[in-house]
């Protein structure tokens, strides 16, 4: 028999298909206390990071800095992205972004910008980027 902690720690490490986790994703697994303290727990551990209100992402630590950073192809924009999705925001990317997406310039955006459609006032961070501040 295992713990609530091992379950969601295995969940999170034998997922592939995505890098970021909801809250509701681990209902399943036990109460909301219970889910919240594990869920603390792995993110003082270093093997999830806390994104926002509910959202984690999947962490390992950078091999030059040690320091704790997001484990997801593609870096924060990707979270972002895989994030409003899960959360079925409606969005588009702003102009800039779009038309080097498209190939129609070839200035890169230093940061992805997102237009949200929706009422949407949950704060997203990771780090230093912030998303509906």
């Amino acid at each position: 028999m295992s713990t609530i902690m091992q379950r969601v720690k295995i969940r999170i490490t034998r997922t592939k298909r995505k890098s970021v986790f909801l809250r509701s994703d681990f209902n399943d697994l036990g109460g909301y206390d219970q889910i919240g303290r594990v869920l603390r727990a792995l993110t003082n551990d270093g093997l999830i990071m806390k994104m926002g209100y509910g959202v984690y992402i999947k962490a390992r630590k950078n091999r030059f800095t040690n320091e704790i950073m997001p484990d997801i192809d593609g870096g924060i924009d990707a979270a972002f992205i895989e994030t409003l999705n899960q959360l079925n925001v409606n969005y588009d990317l702003d102009e800039l972004t779009s038309k080097y997406l498209s190939g129609d310039s070839t200035q890169i955006p230093a940061q992805m910008g997102f237009i949200i459609k929706q009422r949407f006032s949950r704060k997203l961070a990771i780090g230093n980027a912030v998303l509906n501040d």
